[in-house]
């Protein structure tokens, strides 16, 4: 853990997830609505509904990260992304955080391996003194409490 910053805790971090799920899921069915009223065959709509997906995917797991170092569910739960040594996460950090979503774009095993990793991702965040998950820990990220970082810049 870098020096002088704080892990976010397990709930915390978890409730912050919820909230951007819950985001997520909101735009992409939102989006799978409007074309659905919009009389387009299936096929397209399915296709639609899968590119939504994907783009809501990149924006918000790796723009808001990229730019902001933190997504809405983060920032409402008092979290940060930072890199490996403190510093504020930036595009680097934020594509490896993202790119294990990748994995949920292959049909059927795809989505068990992600769950897979979410799994494991839970049993890091409780067991892990630093609270790093899988993805913090393909990026060599961690995610802090926000109050921490401003002590830590005072």
């Amino acid at each position: 853990m870098p020096a002088g910053l704080e892990a976010g805790g397990p709930w915390r971090r978890i409730a912050g997830k919820v909230i951007d799920q819950v985001l997520l899921v909101a735009v992409v069915y939102g989006s799978a609505y409007l074309l659905g009223s919009m009389n387009v065959s299936s096929r397209a709509a399915w296709a639609a509904f899968w590119f939504a997906c994907f783009w809501a995917m990149i924006f918000y797991n790796l723009v808001l990260v990229g730019l902001f170092a933190t997504t809405v569910g983060k920032t409402v739960m008092g979290l940060r992304v930072v890199g490996p040594q403190g510093e504020r996460a930036g595009w680097r950090v934020a594509t490896r955080r993202w790119v294990l979503q990748l994995v949920y774009l292959v049909p059927v095993l795809g989505l068990l391996i992600g769950q897979g990793g979410a799994i494991v991702s839970l049993i890091y965040l409780f067991k892990d003194p630093r609270r790093q998950t899988v993805y913090d820990r393909v990026a060599g990220s961690f995610v802090v409490t926000t109050a921490s970082m401003q002590r830590a810049q005072a």
